[in-house]
């Protein structure tokens, strides 16, 4: 089925996202926008991906996603798709074709690289990323149509704080707008997958509102957005200091001023 969601609020998206994979047979197609935010990869450092101290100051939303792969700035100009699938019969190569198809369509000549991103002369417009559960891969990425890059420039460049971690780290690339209007892009993307997926139905389903608002309240907690960050260490004043639960009680306060929005990892 073909869904389009209407909310722009990022952890109620998150949260129907995974609520649809954990309760729906595939293939599922969903498409959808958020308001101004960050959202981590599963195993990310927020204080490596992006600039806390100015989002904190400009309201802008963070958010950590349940698959992997690097750190993306959303807006309302940036369309997200998600695909949920039969990890048995998922070919990725498949949804790719669905999208550079759907942009060809719209006579935007587009192609893949060797990372999973998709590129318009040269650039990178769409990430990727994937999580996989029981028998289903939920593999869902950006497309950037409209979007501020000189927002998503600002808020993915970090503080450059000296920390060590195993943590999964975003790779830098220039990025591009595709500067097409969502509703054809949207229109397109439907006739796609109905193509290669053979599948027309276009649903409105009845949500189970308290199953999407359990999803919603641990996507949305500090314990899942800051405190699921991999164990790391501080470089401060020639001293390596450890950044874990364990390690709370002997952190100083200089170190809380150091690290933004750092008692959100001990909440």
């Amino acid at each position: 089925m073909i869904i389009e969601l209407p909310n722009k609020n990022i952890f109620q998206n998150l949260s129907i996202e995974e609520y649809l994979m954990d309760n729906f047979d595939p293939p599922i197609l969903i498409l959808w926008k958020s308001s101004p935010c960050v959202v981590l990869g599963k195993n990310q450092n927020p204080w490596i991906e992006c600039n806390l101290k100015l989002m904190k100051e400009e309201n802008i939303t963070l958010a950590r996603r349940i698959s992997g792969g690097g750190a993306v700035y959303h807006d309302k100009g940036n369309l997200n798709y998600s695909l949920i699938h039969d990890n048995r019969t998922y070919d990725r190569s498949k949804v790719y074709e669905m999208i550079i198809s759907a942009l060809r369509d719209l006579d935007v000549l587009t192609e893949k690289n060797s990372k999973n991103n998709l590129l318009y002369n040269g650039k990178k417009f769409s990430g990727t990323a994937f999580a996989y559960r029981k028998n289903k891969v939920l593999h869902h990425g950006t497309l950037l149509l409209n979007s501020n890059i000189n927002n998503l420039n600002k808020y993915l460049n970090s503080d450059k704080l000296n920390i060590t971690t195993k943590a999964v780290k975003s790779n830098t690339v220039d990025v591009i707008n595709l500067n097409l209007p969502t509703e054809f892009v949207i229109k397109s993307l439907k006739n796609q997958y109905e193509v290669l997926f053979n599948k027309n139905r276009i649903r409105k389903i009845n949500f189970d509102k308290e199953k999407v608002k359990k999803y919603y309240n641990i996507r949305s907690s500090d314990d899942w957005i800051y405190g699921k960050t991999p164990k790391f260490h501080l470089i401060h004043k020639n001293e390596e200091i450890e950044i874990s639960k364990k390690n709370y009680p002997n952190l100083k306060k200089e170190i809380f001023n150091k690290l933004i929005n750092l008692e959100k990892m001990f909440s």
